[in-house]
């Protein structure tokens, strides 16, 4: 799915609203426009990006605007990245969460992700929490 320069600036700007080391609108655009790439886009409120290869997917960001937070679009942009996996040929859906993101993990395994392991300084102030789910 081919998206407009304004909804990757979109993007890239809810990038530097939730995460500590934000992509830019460049590397957005790559994984976007990557044809093993996923990018699910709910306007005005969030996205997940990823990417397949083979069997398998990998849930790289998912990120919804702080005012539309705890109303369920996570958990809306997640079924429908997950969809995309699976029609892209995946059937399993990897990721990495820091362990202090609670809302986040909550969220993964009410949707079915199971925990698989711990990287250790994966980031430079938290552990990486390691998740697969079975699509």
């Amino acid at each position: 799915m081919m998206h407009t320069d304004k909804d990757i600036a979109f993007i890239a700007s809810v990038e530097y609203e939730c995460f500590s080391e934000p992509w830019d609108e460049q590397t957005v655009r790559a994984v976007a426009d990557d044809p093993d790439g996923i990018c699910v886009y709910m306007p005005g409120t969030g996205y997940a990006l990823g990417k397949t290869a083979a069997d398998e997917a990998e849930l790289y960001r998912i990120a919804v605007v702080r005012s539309r937070r705890r109303l369920g679009f996570g958990g809306m942009i997640l079924d429908e990245f997950l969809k995309a996996c699976r029609e892209h040929g995946a059937a399993r859906v990897f990721l990495e969460v820091r362990s202090r993101n609670v809302p986040a993990i909550a969220l993964y395994e009410r949707k079915g992700f199971v925990r698989i392991g711990v990287r250790r300084g994966y980031y430079p102030d938290d552990d990486a929490v390691m998740y697969e789910s079975e699509l």
